[in-house]
């Protein structure tokens, strides 16, 4: 028999795939950053652990993804408190229309 997906339901093993997919890729940035860093004994061990295939080549790419993300959630933050002041400053012109159109009214 036949599962049929219904559109926007949840693929629950396509899910479970890709965060075993994710936590793969995030093991061997990790480990590649040991090697680049100089940490090989630590950086073996943990490859031995995960029993990653292939070997993980020496890279900062872990580095740089950390940084992005980092300067990506600083400008987030950023955003979220401008939107807090614009919209706090949208209130109060608010109010103060709401005074002098109603002192107009008397």
């Amino acid at each position: 028999m036949d599962s049929v997906t219904t559109p926007g339901a949840l693929n629950i093993p396509q899910i479970i795939r890709s965060e075993t997919r994710l936590r793969e890729t995030a093991y061997r940035l990790i480990i590649s950053q040991l090697f680049y860093d100089g940490h090989q004994q630590l950086a073996v061990s943990l490859s031995n652990l995960l029993q990653t295939s292939p070997p993980c080549p020496p890279s900062d790419r872990l580095t740089h993804i950390v940084r992005l993300g980092l300067k990506a959630e600083e400008e987030l933050e950023q955003t979220r408190k401008a939107s807090i002041i614009v919209s706090d400053n949208v209130q109060d012109i608010g109010k103060i229309l709401f005074i002098v159109f109603s002192s107009r009214q008397l």
